[in-house]
């Protein structure tokens, strides 16, 4: 490992080497304002053993290009202490980065029980399938509840007043549908939050 890591030295300016630990991989959700200090259950990536890899990992082809091999296990299989160990440490890193609103952290769980923490992504993706999606559904909090709540949480930091006065005259519209606008680039570390009203027809 060391030889291979001098080898691909002169190609690249900075160079991070880290230990492989076999195990497997978990993530856990947040979501501010939820049960457990908003630390979700978490989930254990299955990875089907007809896949071909030379380590056990879940890796970025397995992310992006071969999710048919990879099962989201909610509740995981790993044993109850871990669990528990999983959202302490998980409740650690979210007060430690002061994470806001929702995110995902992502775990590995050696064979041995030990824990290591690798990632927090404080911007999670949003789509239907994302994890955090998926996690919420496994907390009893649908897609349309989960994305008002964040709307609701993150315009209450930025004292925005998002609750509309009830009519009842007003037409029952058939669902939710917002538009957002996050994850820009900006030099500027204060809030943004973009709205986009979508007509009903």
């Amino acid at each position: 490992g060391i030889q291979q890591a001098r080898g691909v030295v002169p190609t690249y300016t900075d160079l991070l080497v880290e230990r492989y630990i076999p195990g497997v991989d978990v993530v856990v959700g947040f979501l501010e304002g939820g049960p457990n200090g908003g630390v979700l259950e978490p989930m254990e990536h299955v990875i089907d053993a007809a896949y071909s890899r030379r380590y056990d990992v879940f890796d970025f082809e397995l992310k992006h290009h071969q999710q048919q091999y990879v099962t989201s296990r909610i509740p995981s299989g790993l044993p109850p202490q871990q669990v528990d160990r999983l959202r302490q440490l998980a409740s650690r890193v979210v007060s430690a980065f002061d994470l806001r609103d929702a995110a995902t952290l992502d775990f590995r769980v050696a064979r041995d029980g030990e824990i290591y923490f690798l990632s927090a992504t404080a911007l999670p993706t949003l789509q239907p399938d994302a994890h955090i999606a998926q996690l919420a559904a496994h907390a009893g909090i649908d897609y349309d509840t989960l994305i008002r709540r964040l709307v609701r949480t993150a315009a209450a930091r930025a004292g925005i007043d998002v609750t509309r006065s009830k009519s009842t005259n007003a037409r029952k519209r058939p669902g939710l549908r917002v538009g957002l606008a996050f994850n820009l680039k900006r030099t500027d570390t204060g809030p943004v939050l973009v709205f986009t009203r979508t007509k009903h027809k």
